[in-house]
């Protein structure tokens, strides 16, 4: 039990994470990560400095996000059809 909670306190003092119903914003390695599902099977990443303020102006992403059922497990978030996982070590 002493193990599991000495890696626990690593960990989160690696990795700032956030969680909202359906995404998930970490800080690791430098930068903001945010992972937000649309759709069970579409997911947006956003990654950018930390500290810089990010304004979405995408012309390409056009879609809002929908009610999706998500389940999280550490820094990996997962819907019916796809799961996404952040290092919480380096962003990635």
């Amino acid at each position: 039990m002493k193990m599991k909670t000495i890696l626990t306190a690593i960990l989160l003092t690696v990795a700032s994470v956030a969680v909202a119903q359906q995404s998930i914003n970490v800080q690791a390695g430098g930068v903001d990560v945010k992972v937000e599902f649309f759709t069970p099977s579409i997911v947006h990443v956003v990654k950018s400095p930390i500290g810089h303020k990010y304004e979405k102006r995408s012309l390409v992403v056009i879609a809002q996000p929908e009610q999706v059922a998500v389940s999280r497990r550490g820094t990996t978030l997962a819907s019916d059809m796809l799961r996404v996982a952040v290092d919480p070590k380096t962003g990635v």
